[in-house]
């Protein structure tokens, strides 16, 4: 009723939890559907394998709405293929990778090109980021034509305007002082930052690391993940009633 009352011409919508029991599957007829990737997270909820994960996931899948699928592992990929048949949602896997052409760690931007050729400027840091913007042109591309009928350059290069704060966001404060910050806050995404960072002309300037998690994460297998990142760290706990006491995590 919301986007009704404001004439929205296109939502893009994003589950809250799963996909499954999620909110959003009140939309019954959604133009696409799109699974980024699959990872380990909310296991109480989800499940503790990446099959039953994306199970959960296949959740959103609706008969007659194309599907794009980011995923690349073939276990869970398997389960998306299955479940998309028996949806009767048409899946295209994995697009074409961008072609990375500069980096300027400084702004936190990248610049790629497509397989097509089309040059993109990329308004985040890392490998990710490039995946990401591939499954953006690859639904752009899905629905130009076919559903929809757009400037595909235009909307090409709306992808610059992104904004996603706290991810591997690089904060200049002056006197050649930065701070990098990020919210990962699970094992895939802690995964992505320390890939980034290791890359990063950062990781080699004396770094401090301040850092908090919850107590319900893995937090154990998230300390062992940001343990190389640095040689001076800072435990913290974050404002939030789950949070993990510093010194158990320090």
């Amino acid at each position: 009723m919301h986007f009704r009352q404001e004439r929205v011409d296109v939502a893009v919508v994003e589950t809250g939890l799963g996909g499954a029991l999620d909110a959003t599957n009140v939309l019954r007829e959604p133009l696409l559907t799109v699974v980024t990737s699959i990872g380990y997270d909310h296991q109480q909820h989800l499940g503790d394998t990446l099959e039953l994960i994306a199970g959960e996931k296949a959740g959103i899948l609706k008969a007659g709405a194309p599907f794009l699928c980011g995923e690349d592992d073939p276990a869970p990929l398997r389960v998306l293929a299955a479940r998309s048949r028996k949806a009767g949602a048409r899946m295209r896997g994995a697009p074409a990778p961008l072609k990375r052409i500069r980096e300027d760690w400084g702004r936190g931007t990248q610049e790629a090109v497509t397989a097509g050729g089309t040059r993109l400027r990329v308004p985040l840091l890392g490998d990710a980021a490039l995946r990401n913007a591939a499954l953006v042109v690859a639904a752009l591309e899905e629905l130009n034509g076919r559903r929809l009928s757009f400037d595909m350059a235009a909307a090409l290069a709306g992808i610059a305007d992104a904004l996603w704060p706290a991810r591997f966001q690089v904060l200049d404060l002056g006197g050649g002082r930065r701070v990098v910050l990020d919210g990962a806050h699970n094992e895939a995404a802690l995964s992505a930052f320390s890939q980034t960072w290791r890359r990063s002309p950062f990781s080699a300037q004396d770094p401090l690391v301040v850092i908090g998690v919850l107590a319900d994460k893995d937090w154990e297998r998230l300390a062992d993940l940001a343990a190389p990142l640095a040689a001076r760290f800072i435990a913290t706990a974050p404002p939030s009633p789950r949070a993990l006491d510093a010194e158990r995590l320090a």
